[in-house]
């Protein structure tokens, strides 16, 4: 069996990768750019692609024994448009998946495990969220990830886990919450929404990043 990764070499991915290599299992990271770490460098294939071109994903010569962990994305953390936002995410968190989709029925894998959000749910009115909450996605990034389980969940053939999380933090990433100490670190006013007593709940990254097969 092989694990192939989409967006590899990201935060969740490497974590990913590093609890499957604990079980001695087959990694492939597909992604834009090689690992920073030398040790998953090291101890998985990369092959360099865009989701957004079959041609690269058909490097990945899918077969019925892979299991794909779908973690490549579009975030606000890049560099984000003005204009054209919703165009701009729909790219390559929808097409993308569609093309990965196409990708694993050519070769007959049939077990995806996606990476979506919370944000597909849009404002939260009750905590916890059920799974079965009626989806009302906020923003285009909240919009693209729900076109795209539409996708998944649209597919015959696939057997489809879908983790729709929150904000994923841990040793390595600060996040947003590095902008925030930036600020406070230089004296600076730091922006509060609400009355700043309200919280947010984040999630582990060891957590998030248990493989499920």
């Amino acid at each position: 069996m092989r694990h192939v990764i989409t967006g590899g070499s990201g935060f969740t991915g490497s974590a990913l990768t590093y609890q499957l290599l604990e079980r001695s299992e087959e990694v492939v990271n597909f992604d834009l750019i090689p690992p920073a770490d030398p040790i998953l460098a090291s101890s998985t294939r990369f092959i360099c692609g865009d989701i957004r071109k079959p041609h690269d994903l058909a490097q990945l010569k899918l077969g019925r024994d892979d299991v794909v962990y779908h973690l490549a994305s579009r975030q606000f953390a890049d560099t984000v448009p003005r204009l054209g936002r919703d165009a701009w995410f729909s790219e390559t968190d929808v097409q993308g998946t569609q093309n990965i989709v196409d990708a694993m029925r050519v070769g007959g894998a049939n077990r995806l495990v996606y990476f979506s959000t919370d944000m597909t749910y849009g404002i939260a009115k009750t905590c916890p969220l059920p799974p079965n909450l009626h989806q009302k996605p906020l923003g285009p990034y909240g919009r693209s990830k729900h076109a795209a389980e539409k996708i998944l969940f649209g597919t015959e053939g696939i057997q489809t886990t879908v983790f729709r999380l929150r904000l994923i933090t841990g040793p390595g990433r600060l996040g947003i919450l590095g902008k925030l100490f930036t600020l406070i670190k230089a004296g600076l006013p730091t922006p509060v929404i609400g009355s700043g007593a309200n919280r947010y709940q984040m999630v582990g990254i060891d957590d998030c990043a248990a493989p499920p097969f």
